[in-house]
């Protein structure tokens, strides 16, 4: 049996293109989940093996950020996060850096511990 909670925050793997989007779970039968995306308001049903926690943390690999004005995502690099805040210190290609909220975030591959740091930006 799941974990999860009508209610929850996760990140919802996309039916549609594969990436990992931020999500909430608005309803739950059985194996499957009807989950809402953060940055455009649709909903779809995934299974479970489709949900992922929030464990962002800096040097987290594989991330893409939504870019308002040319309407599109744009691979980044995290370099520092709040948690608390749902917001992540990001850096463009171009070296300029911004706190961004979750929502504006996707993730090429399923979050996993590629570094040592984790969200509170202590060492394991």
């Amino acid at each position: 049996m799941s974990d999860w909670k009508v209610g929850d925050c996760a990140l919802a793997q996309s039916p549609n293109d594969g990436h990992w989007y931020p999500a909430i779970i608005h309803k739950i039968k059985g194996e499957y989940f009807r989950v809402r995306y953060d940055l455009d308001g649709s909903e779809v049903v995934v299974e479970e093996g489709a949900l992922n926690d929030y464990d962002l943390f800096a040097g987290q690999k594989g991330a893409e950020c939504w870019n308002k004005n040319n309407k599109t995502y744009y691979p980044v690099q995290i370099i520092d996060v709040r948690s608390k805040d749902e917001q992540a210190r990001i850096k463009w290609g171009n070296g300029s850096s911004v706190w961004v909220d979750y929502t504006h975030l996707r993730f090429r591959n399923r979050l996993g511990s590629e570094t040592s740091q984790n969200l509170s930006g202590s060492a394991d």
